[in-house]
């Protein structure tokens, strides 16, 4: 038996906690399109998902030998989504970490870092133009055009969305700092 399942996530890691318990509990992903997951029912089987943030996007020649090196290795995608890639391995055929050491793990944290970062930036540059273009026109007494205060809320919401943004990469600077602190007094 099929579920669909509506759920938006913005950290990845608890992403995958919530994957790893509904296999637990026998429903296991088969599909991912944004927010919206499709879980198989099957008791006699166990899953260990991961998600990873490819260097680049799936069809990319690299990126399909990384994922014909993972297939190779008993790991199988069961789907994508943009660079993310949703990967899992039977529990029977052992652990299943894609990142092991700490060089690695800061690789990907800061993959996934710069996401936030660009977007952040996006959503700043786009807030601040609106906002500027929306308090120009009035000051001209709205000669180009009757939306001023409309390109300010929008640039206000952009403003918002961009320290959003910039608030969600904060854990993972403090991540990566954390493992390039480690990896100084471990070498």
């Amino acid at each position: 038996m099929r579920h669909k399942v509506w759920k938006l996530f913005y950290d990845y890691e608890m992403e995958e906690k919530w994957l790893n318990e509904m296999s637990a509990k026998g429903l296991h992903m088969i599909y991912y399109s944004w927010a919206q997951y499709i879980f198989e029912e099957d008791s006699h089987k166990q899953y260990q998902y991961r998600i990873e943030l490819l260097k680049e996007r799936i069809s990319n020649p690299e990126s399909l030998v990384y994922l014909d090196f993972l297939k190779e290795n008993d790991i199988e995608q069961v789907a994508s989504y943009m660079r993310w890639v949703y990967l899992r391995k039977d529990v029977a055929n052992g652990d299943f970490d894609l990142y092991t050491d700490k060089a690695s793990k800061i690789i990907h944290y800061s993959r996934i870092y710069n996401v936030w970062n660009m977007l952040t930036v996006v959503e700043g540059i786009a807030g601040i133009i609106n906002v500027g273009f929306g308090i120009t026109n009035l000051f001209l007494d709205e000669k180009m055009g009757n939306f001023s205060y409309g390109n300010i809320s929008i640039g206000i919401s952009c403003l918002v969305m961009s320290v959003l943004f910039w608030r969600l990469g904060r854990p993972l600077k403090r991540k990566i700092s954390k493992l390039k602190r480690e990896q100084i007094i471990t070498e």
